[in-house]
């Protein structure tokens, strides 16, 4: 059995969310995934999240 990222991230146990969105971020910081792509993901689950906070959390490269 396999998930995807997104299936983690909009589980409803914190933990597999958490690790979903930790997922994301390293994905996001080794060039993988860009941050637009995986902002639609983190968006559709967790819509009030801003933008701004999203891009920090997964593009810590930015943030440094």
């Amino acid at each position: 059995m396999s998930i995807s990222l997104q299936e983690c991230v909009e589980d409803k146990c914190e933990s597999v969310a958490a690790l979903g969105l930790q997922a994301i971020a390293l994905l996001c910081e080794d060039d993988v995934l860009e941050f637009y792509a995986a902002w639609r993901v983190v968006h559709k689950a967790l819509p009030k999240i801003p933008q701004q906070v999203c891009m920090l959390t997964l593009t810590p490269s930015l943030s440094a």
